[in-house]
């Protein structure tokens, strides 16, 4: 793309990229055109900037406006900049001040002013005076595609004002008029931020757990699903037909209560988003159980014959008002009335052909169902035809703890994950061999945190976390946590706080 600029402005351009510019750039005698991933329009709005050329490691101040070659960095710590950028259909400017920033242009047109200046993060005893714990930038457009880049956020916006804030260990969006979209760097996740609000993506400690030994906690019935609900209330079921809890699963073994609620056959899965509720479902009956008492002994306990198309793979909660089953015929079973009775729930063929064996939902927003082939919704009441199903992409187990984010772990050490989970088989990344101490493990089981950690259990005994699940094999740390025998399923109460258990009646309980 060919700009013209007066010789003048060319002149000053090309000696401050090559050396010749004096202390002090003067405004040119004609107003500079920026150049698409070229070249960006710097002018003085108020007070003192000073602009930075590619590789000259020299700042000058600036008087007027001109033309700063892409890559280079502008320096509004003591004054107010303006800075005109050319994309594909026209010009727009932005200002920014209080702090300094690297400027980068794509062809698209989007432009980046990416966070500058040295940090001091040494320890406040060792901190220097010369460097600051953090560096600032203020931006502000009247539209145009600006993003300001901090250590561990992108931020993006058309017609906003916002200030983002580095620290050595994490970094704040501020957002003074407008909305921004906001991208965390560290776990790849996205939000949206409004006027008057902030957003901060921190540096967190490696996702490494400390496992307890397997702990008995059970009469010895072999364990099939745990789940744990956001106060830390846990519960497991087992080929036994029992349903053991606790209120303070780090506790030991006497926190643990067991309780039989099926007498002729074992349990597959439980769901407990709540201490008041949870749900369960029979290996044989192909029965629901649930409860709004869960520690409350047999009696409390309602089980409710709903229809099926196939053997019931598990039951997910996400409430007690909103509960999805799915089978082994490629079915789900919807309730928005759990205890309602069996004409409470209503089923879908949604993949025929296909055995659903887990699903994870969030609300009534999203929910995903995995097995030898994938069904996702966004209205999962709404019937068959709200779902959308391939044979593509499977997994023997799914957690999505938003709905940017769904992982999968599959019978052969391979784990799919998508932080677009509604966007069909091309929005799902297949990482192989996440687990280095047994590159094959089958997956029994995983539980994701937002913005924390995901765990993935599996018939080895093994965990394997990371706090950074789209992030390649080399994100994972695999551990053996249980060399005795398999795990049968893992959940994850917080971020720091998470309970496997096991085929030989225990649970193993892991913290950060």
């Amino acid at each position: 793309m060919h700009t013209s600029i007066t010789r003048t402005a060319l002149a000053l351009a090309l000696g401050l990229a090559f050396g010749a510019a004096p202390a002090t750039a003067m405004a040119s005698s004609g107003h500079p055109q920026p150049a698409l991933a070229r070249t960006v329009i710097v002018s003085v709005v108020r007070g003192r900037v000073t602009v930075e050329q590619p590789s000259r490691h020299r700042f000058v101040r600036i008087v007027g406006s001109v033309a700063l070659h892409v890559g280079g960095s502008v320096d509004a710590s003591a004054g107010t900049a303006g800075v005109e950028i050319a994309t594909p259909s026209r010009t727009w400017t932005a200002e920014l001040s209080h702090g300094s920033a690297q400027v980068l242009q794509a062809a698209s047109g989007v432009t980046t002013f990416k966070l500058t200046g040295a940090l001091d993060c040494a320890s406040a005893a060792r901190a220097t005076k010369h460097k600051p714990r953090h560096r600032s930038l203020w931006v502000s457009d009247k539209g145009g595609p600006f993003v300001a880049q901090g250590s561990y956020v992108l931020a993006a916006a058309r017609g906003t004002e916002w200030i983002t804030t580095d620290e050595c260990s994490e970094t704040t969006v501020h957002v003074v008029r407008g909305t921004i979209a906001v991208k965390n760097l560290l776990t790849h996740q996205t939000a949206t931020v409004t006027a008057g609000h902030s957003y901060t993506a921190a540096q967190v400690p490696p996702a490494h757990f400390t496992w307890t030994d397997p702990e008995p906690i059970s009469n010895g019935g072999e364990f099939a699903d745990v789940s744990c609900s956001p106060s830390g209330f846990c519960a497991a079921v087992n080929d036994n037909g029992d349903v053991v809890t606790s209120s303070s699963p780090a506790g030991g073994p006497s926190t643990w209560t067991t309780t039989s609620i099926v007498s002729d056959s074992g349990l597959v899965s439980i769901s407990c988003p709540t201490a008041q509720f949870c749900a369960a479902d029979d290996v044989l009956s192909g029965d629901v159980l649930v409860s709004s008492d869960p520690s409350g002994g047999a009696g409390a306990w309602q089980t409710i014959a709903i229809a099926t198309g196939g053997t019931l793979g598990t039951v997910r909660c996400t409430s007690a008002s909103f509960c999805v089953a799915v089978d082994a015929g490629g079915d789900v079973i919807v309730s928005t009335d759990p205890t309602g009775g069996a004409g409470a729930w209503q089923l879908a063929k949604v993949n025929p052909g296909e055995t659903l064996d887990d699903v994870s939902c969030l609300g009534d927003a999203l929910c995903v169902a995995a097995g030898s082939g994938l069904s996702t919704s966004t209205n999962p009441t709404g019937g068959a035809s709200a779902w959308r199903s391939n044979s593509s992409v499977g997994g023997a187990a799914v957690s999505c703890p938003t709905t940017t984010l769904c992982v999968l772990p599959d019978d052969n050490g391979n784990v799919y994950t998508s932080t677009n989970p509604t966007g069909g088989p091309a929005a799902y990344k297949q990482t192989e061999l996440i687990d280095r101490l047994h590159p094959f493990q089958p997956a029994t089981g995983v539980s994701c945190v937002a913005n924390g950690p995901c765990v993935v259990v599996g018939l080895s005994g093994d965990a394997v976390t990371t706090l950074d699940p789209t992030g390649g094999s080399s994100a994972w740390t695999a551990e053996t946590i249980d060399s005795s025998t398999g795990l049968a399923g893992v959940s994850c109460a917080s971020s720091d706080l998470c309970v496997a258990v096991d085929e030989s009646g225990n649970a193993l309980i892991g913290t950060r």
